[in-house]
């Protein structure tokens, strides 16, 4: 939804924080399919451009367009744009990506704060039917359920049918048919709106290449299937979308390497843990030392523990400074 910025400060969310930098460790491994600093970056910056920031230092991209839908934050967007490299967009995705060039590799990050619709399925199929092999897709919805344990059962089932309702009504028939209410609860809803996505994904390119020679008919490889919370549950789901004939070139990039790679309905839970900043230098002390058989007298969660060592290369570290 326009304005959501005025309400939540996406620099500082620490489940979103570590999803970019894991993102950005992906997108890194581009290279086996050309420079990623020639690569084109189009996201939906707001004001706050914390994306722009870290794959522009971090991979050399230099090629970036944020679109704004809201009109009212568009001075705000310019004024706090942090590198003259970005073009800013006013206007709503489904309009402005048609007008952009799509005759380079790009990646394209549709980080939407609303739940799966049309218009967000109408940005996917635009991707599908324009995009160079070696571009990224990365989808983000709104996947929130309220939490079952504090309703009843019948209360679920309402909440569950009204959910359903509403999907259906919103991605014209495209919610599989094996699908029932009682599939919506907790991250029900995010493993529904990822097959949504993946079958818009697959079929527009079945489009695509019907038209299209053997040696260039597309494919896609899905990469990214995050489940994460700061406050509403959300789902990020993406991948490359590349030319059968560039297999050897995928393999090389290595995506496998990387453990939050997720390549079908398996999800990758992003939790990040309550420490403080001892215990995370305790916890990577130890990391570090691992050889040395000494108990943990800390008193830290072991569940908190174990969160940290999936994500500590990623984990925020906040401070208030004086600039």
């Amino acid at each position: 939804m326009p304005g959501s910025g005025e309400h939540v400060d996406y620099s500082i969310r620490p489940a979103k924080h570590v999803e970019r930098k894991m993102m950005c460790e992906a997108f890194r491994r581009l290279s086996a399919l050309g420079p990623v600093k020639d690569y084109r970056y189009v996201g939906l910056g707001s004001f706050y451009f914390a994306d722009f920031v870290l794959f522009h230092k971090s991979l050399g991209i230099t090629n970036m367009c944020s679109i704004e839908a809201d009109p009212d934050a568009a001075p705000r967007c310019e004024f706090n744009r942090p590198f003259g490299c970005i073009e800013i967009r006013e206007g709503h995705s489904n309009d402005e990506l048609p007008k952009l060039a799509w005759d380079a590799p790009t990646i394209l990050w549709l980080d939407y704060d609303g739940k799966l619709d049309e218009s967000k399925l109408a940005d996917v199929r635009f991707f599908c039917a324009n995009a160079q092999p070696g571009s990224m897709l990365v989808v983000t919805v709104n996947a929130h359920m309220p939490l079952s344990s504090k309703f009843s059962e019948q209360r679920i089932r309402q909440i569950n049918n009204k959910e359903l309702t509403r999907l259906q009504g919103h991605v014209s028939g495209r919610v599989p048919l094996d699908v029932k209410a009682r599939d919506l609860t907790d991250w029900g809803l995010a493993r529904v709106c990822r097959r949504i996505i993946d079958n818009e994904i697959k079929e527009w390119l079945r489009d695509r290449n019907a038209s299209l020679g053997e040696a260039t008919r597309l494919r896609y490889k899905q990469l990214l299937n995050f489940h994460y919370r700061d406050t509403s549950r959300m789902l990020t789901v993406g991948g490359l979308l590349y030319r059968e004939g560039q297999e050897d070139a995928v393999a090389r990039c290595t995506f496998e390497d990387l453990d939050f790679i997720c390549g079908d309905s398996e999800r990758y839970l992003i939790e990040v843990p309550y420490l403080t900043y001892l215990e995370r230098r305790h916890l990577d002390q130890r990391r570090i030392a691992a050889e040395v058989a000494s108990p943990d007298t800390s008193g830290i969660p072991k569940d908190h523990a174990d969160a940290y060592g999936k994500i500590y290369r990623y984990f925020p570290a906040f401070a208030e400074v004086e600039l």
